[in-house]
């Protein structure tokens, strides 16, 4: 069974997202910021770490740059509404950083799925 570390600030996005991916056979683990995100991944590997970009505390992108420095072979989706700065914008930084993937919200449980199958084959 794939391993998954979904990391976003938004309680219920992340309740309900983590609830469609475990459905569908991931085992999800769930965390509320990059500083929680980074303690999971210490403590336990995983296939793929699904983050929020813009957070409180540490954000999507600082975890980003530290996945791809410790844990490299690990794939990472990037995922994000925009805010401020437009999802695009936030998006093609991740992206320019090293993320496997990204997908702007709001996205289907297919869109996810589908992005997720192709990221862990």
């Amino acid at each position: 069974m794939k391993q998954i570390l979904l990391v976003d600030d938004d309680e219920d996005f992340r309740e309900s997202l983590k609830e469609v991916l475990e459905n569908r056979g991931f085992a999800v683990t769930a965390a509320t910021d990059g500083n929680e995100g980074r303690s999971r991944l210490e403590s336990q590997g995983y296939d793929l770490v699904i983050s929020d970009v813009l957070m409180p505390e540490n954000d999507g992108i600082e975890l980003l740059v530290l996945v791809r420095s410790k844990w490299p072979g690990t794939r990472f989706l990037s995922i994000s509404a925009g805010g401020r700065l437009g999802a695009q914008d936030c998006l093609a930084m991740c992206d320019r950083l090293g993320a496997d993937g990204t997908l702007e919200k709001p996205f289907t449980a297919e869109e996810i799925t589908a992005m997720i199958d192709k990221l862990l084959g």
